[in-house]
């Protein structure tokens, strides 16, 4: 997946360049975009990890837009923290499809073909992880009425 983004985004970098309209906004535009991207589609079948990263552009507001638009439009002056994670559902989803299917290099390949692989991706949601486990855990704690 490393490989296809850095072909994808190189290429996009470079056709901006030479026509001579890459701006350092543009560059660091391509630059979260590609880190956004690849942190929701890497290791798909490996549901356990999670990331963190800031970006200076609401990505969430652009990816409900389609990302259609002008992406400086999204720009934003302060950095925002986004958590990239599988539900619990996109888990189970995943477990049934291993199970199923297997490891093998057919059974991953039966994966891709059989599977609607966006609904894969990891969830993203804002703030780090730790914020959420916390805000989690504060909704878990009973009021207790006086």
């Amino acid at each position: 997946m490393d490989a296809l983004h850095d072909a994808a985004f190189s290429v996009a970098e470079g056709v901006l360049m030479s026509a001579a309209s890459l701006t350092d906004c543009d560059a660091v535009y391509l630059r979260e975009l590609k880190q956004f991207s690849l942190y929701r589609k890497l290791c798909l079948i490996d549901t356990e990890p999670e990331y963190d990263a800031t970006f200076h552009y609401r990505f969430l507001d652009f990816a409900a837009d389609r990302f259609d638009g002008d992406p400086h439009l999204y720009a934003q002056g302060q950095e925002t923290t986004l958590h990239f994670h599988h539900t619990p559902d996109q888990k189970g989803m995943m477990e049934g499809y291993l199970r199923q299917y297997g490891t093998s290099l057919t059974g991953l390949g039966r994966i891709l073909l059989r599977s609607h692989v966006k609904r894969l991706y990891r969830t993203v949601s804002i703030g780090k992880r730790t914020e959420r486990v916390a805000q989690t855990a504060a909704s878990r704690v009973p009021v207790v009425a006086s």
